[in-house]
C-alpha cells in the first residue's frame, strides 16, 4: 500500500497518459482530447470531494484508485484552500 501511495509510483502511473496526449497529427487531438477527458472525470472528482468541506478544520479522509490519485493529489496540492496529508504520514 505504502509503495502504491508514493510520489515514485504515482508519477510511474500517470505518465502514460502523457504518452497518449501525443496520438494523432496536427489537425487530430484524439490524444490530448482523451486526456482531457480523463481529466474533467477526475476534476470532478475532486470538486465532488470538496464539496464536503465546510470549515478550515474539516478533515475528509479520500480512498479511491490508484489510477486517479495522481489527478487528485496534483488537484490537492494546487489548492490554496486545501491540506494535503499523505499516507506516509500516518503509516511507518
Amino acid at each position: 500500500m505504502k509503495r502504491a501511495n508514493s510520489d515514485a509510483f504515482v508519477c510511474e502511473n500517470i505518465s502514460p497518459y502523457f504518452e497518449v496526449a501525443r496520438f494523432g497529427d496536427s489537425s487530430d487531438y484524439a490524444g490530448p482530447d482523451l486526456v482531457a477527458n480523463y481529466y474533467l472525470r477526475n476534476i470532478r472528482i475532486y470538486q465532488n470531494i470538496v464539496k464536503l468541506i465546510d470549515s478550515p478544520e474539516d478533515r475528509i479522509l479520500v480512498i479511491y484508485g490508484y489510477g486517479h490519485l495522481g489527478w487528485l493529489r496534483q488537484d490537492a496540492r494546487q489548492d490554496v484552500t486545501v491540506r494535503l496529508r499523505t499516507l506516509d504520514e500516518f503509516v511507518r
